[in-house]
């Protein structure tokens, strides 16, 4: 983060998930907020919920689990989301649900995602090319102005 800073590059951050429970959750959220406090961060802070040990869980354990979390993380003054792919989104999650958070969305190879809620995000491609940089990188879209979003709510250490 602190050299993505120096060079002017807006950041945000994500804390992937292997919560079975909701108090794994919040254990997680306090072991991020300890990662990312002593930074401003310009994008909002991330839930990513997707590896496979979620697959056999219903949508009401994973909503807690992703309540607990995400629930913790803006008491603590972050703005938080929750990040997935599209499929997890929809069958795990459920729109109503992530009405309440930033979505940034996951999905390749498409026009649009194939998503009924509303996300702030789209992550498009694993395979982008940045000068500079050996190998691929993730490439997003980003449909709100988070940067002054932070500012204007004070959020993520503004």
């Amino acid at each position: 983060i602190t050299t993505a800073q120096s060079l002017d590059i807006d950041c945000g951050a994500y804390w992937y998930s292997y919560a079975k429970t909701p108090e794994d959750a919040v254990a997680e959220a306090k072991a991020f907020c300890e990662v990312i406090k002593d930074y401003k961060l310009e994008y909002p802070v991330y839930f990513d919920i997707e590896d496979s040990c979620f697959d056999n869980m219903t949508m009401a354990e994973v909503n807690a689990i992703t309540e607990a979390f995400c629930s913790y993380m803006e008491e603590q003054g972050y703005c938080c989301g929750v990040t997935s792919y599209s499929l997890f989104l929809k069958n795990k999650l459920g729109v109503s649900f992530l009405n309440k958070y930033a979505v940034w969305i996951a999905h390749y190879g498409v026009r649009k995602p194939s998503y009924g809620g509303y996300y702030g995000m789209w992550q498009y491609t694993s395979e982008g090319k940045i000068d500079g940089i050996n190998g691929n990188v993730d490439r997003d879209y980003a449909y709100i102005d988070y940067p002054a979003l932070m500012i204007e709510c004070h959020r993520n250490g503004y």
